[in-house]
């Protein structure tokens, strides 16, 4: 009867161990990283890193500053063939969240360094909308992602919103589809290109005049040349 007792009680303590290992494994399960995912806009287009700092740009798992940082981006560097122009990193935008840009498959042009390809992370995951811009063949600018919105801002010149000074001045606000919203900083442009857009339109609508926040298309992922009008992407 002793042995009986004994039994049951050792396959008790099993049951109790099973049952804490399964536990344990379940918290632990709980603790693994989220997959990354896009949680508000959905977005396709290509866009370029604008960091400055040696450091690079942080790509984070969720959209915010406290996200873990899982890599980095490099940061611009010059042209040694063409003074003033800033070779990018580029990036496939997926979507965005507050500010947050959600992207995959960066990558260096090695076309314009000349040089082997730096280390890039090339997976997906959340930058600052402050640090990435966009080339567009628009040119004008909406107050919403419509083309039947009213015109915030147009441009005198041909090539639009697709010219090195444009793009410098740029950063993203949000996105939705193949639309982008971008600030334009103003006092980042030529008084030559200032005369160029159309700021009466601006004025109109009450938009800051220091920095213009308008949505465009037409978006082009070719930073070493003007797009064609016809490589728009995507």
């Amino acid at each position: 009867m002793r042995k009986l007792n004994s039994l049951i009680e050792l396959l008790f303590v099993v049951a109790m161990c099973m049952g804490n290992i399964s536990l344990a494994n379940e918290k632990q399960q709980t603790k693994l990283p989220i997959s990354l995912s896009v949680k508000e806009n959905n977005c396709s287009f290509g866009a370029f890193v604008q960091e400055s700092a040696p450091a690079g740009l942080n790509v984070r798992q969720t959209p915010s500053l406290s996200g873990k940082i899982i890599g980095k981006l490099p940061p611009v560097i010059e042209n040694p063939d063409l003074a003033g122009f800033k070779i990018k990193i580029e990036v496939d935008v997926l979507g965005s969240k507050n500010g947050w840009f959600f992207i995959s498959n960066a990558k260096d042009n090695t076309t314009l360094t000349g040089k082997s390809a730096r280390s890039v992370f090339s997976g997906r995951g959340w930058v600052s909308g402050r640090k990435l811009t966009v080339k567009s063949q628009a040119n004008k600018g909406y107050l919403q992602p419509l083309t039947t919105s009213p015109i915030a801002v147009s441009s005198n010149d041909n090539a639009g919103f697709d010219n090195d000074e444009m793009v410098r001045a740029g950063q993203l606000i949000s996105c939705l589809g193949n639309w982008v919203l971008v600030d334009y900083s103003i006092n980042k442009l030529s008084a030559d290109m200032v005369k160029s857009l159309n700021l009466q339109a601006v004025a109109k609508t009450g938009i800051d005049k220091e920095h213009l926040q308008v949505w465009v298309n037409q978006i082009c992922a070719i930073q070493e040349t003007s797009c064609d009008g016809t490589a728009m992407q995507k």
